[in-house]
């Protein structure tokens, strides 16, 4: 009678631990997903991002290829100016 009773204590102890244990792993798994639903959110928010930090380098050097003839003339003024302030200084 004794083992029989023991068997039962056993087994509704295990029971008992089974049934928290799965409720644990439930609550984790939970979080887990949470946490990577957050981190997806926050790749296609970078990658957007970088999407549109790329199209404003592109039109950055676009600008800039367009416009540095005026850069060389302005540059090669500030030249020639500085040239004639050292050839009447003296």
């Amino acid at each position: 009678m004794n083992e029989i009773l023991m068997t039962n204590i056993f087994f509704a102890i295990t029971g008992v631990a089974t049934i928290i244990i799965t409720i644990v792993m439930v609550i984790l798994l939970i979080f887990i997903i949470k946490l990577v639903r957050k981190v997806n959110s926050i790749s296609e928010s970078v990658q957007e991002e970088t999407v549109k930090i790329i199209a404003d380098v592109e039109d950055a050097r676009l600008s800039v290829k367009e416009n540095i003839h005026t850069f060389k003339k302005f540059g090669a003024g500030i030249v020639v100016s500085k040239l004639i302030e050292k050839i009447f200084k003296r």
